[in-house]
């Protein structure tokens, strides 16, 4: 009776895996899916408009144009790093600021009313090396032609510039995206967008994007946050 009842649960034992273990399979795998499909839909979100190489590298260089790095003056002082998708800023020396940017053509943006210039950023910023020269963080500047024909004969001068500026703590190890927007002025001579590192520290800037907005788009800054799926 003992060796009968026991064949008798095995049996049972070995049903019951047999039913239930394929359901709990499938469960798993169609919740790996729906991941995946999370990740594919973000990613095809993901608009970087007036951006030209949104992923900074290209053919092994670590920088391509019309993306340029440049600093203050003297040694270097900002190091800079890209696999690809993220770039890396981080802070070596005592030179007060470090300037990733890029110039969009005027004639992309002709009959625009505004622009908002948004990317994420993630990372660790420090007073390491005292106060910020400048404000660290994303930013756009316009330059153009406004006032009186004498004014204009001196040349284009600096007719707005919007920027975040970001102390230490601001910027975590959680990816956050951030957002710029501006009123274009009526005679744009050049417009550039910018990172800006002034801080100690580092600071990862993936998914730059720059898309022509209504004007009443432009209000402050709130960051969101982003899955974190691309390291």
């Amino acid at each position: 009776m003992t060796t009968k009842g026991s064949q008798g649960f095995a049996g049972f034992s070995r049903w019951l895996c047999g039913a239930w273990v394929p359901l709990v399979l499938a469960g798993l795998l169609q919740g790996c899916g729906s991941g995946d499909d999370s990740i594919e839909e973000e990613a095809q979100a993901y608009d970087p408009g007036l951006i030209q190489e949104p992923d900074f590298a290209a053919g092994g260089e670590i920088l391509v144009r019309p993306w340029t790095f440049s600093q203050h003056a003297g040694e270097t002082s900002y190091d800079y790093e890209s696999d690809g998708e993220i770039l890396w800023i981080r802070r070596v020396g005592v030179e007060p600021w470090g300037r990733l940017s890029q110039q969009i053509p005027t004639y992309e943006i002709e009959g625009v009313d505004a622009l908002m210039f948004s990317l994420e950023l993630r990372g660790a910023l420090t007073d390491e090396w005292g106060d910020a020269f400048e404000p660290t963080g994303p930013g756009i500047s316009i330059w153009g032609y406004e006032g009186s024909a004498r004014k204009s004969l001196l040349g284009p001068s600096l007719l707005a510039r919007e920027r975040i500026e970001l102390e230490p703590g601001d910027v975590t190890s959680q990816w956050e995206r951030h957002e710029v927007c501006v009123e274009l002025p009526a005679q744009v001579t050049r417009l550039e967008v910018a990172v800006v590192m002034s801080l100690g520290g580092e600071l990862g800037v993936r998914r730059p994007s720059l898309l022509p907005v209504a004007a009443d788009a432009c209000t402050p800054d709130e960051p969101a946050a982003v899955s974190d799926d691309n390291g």
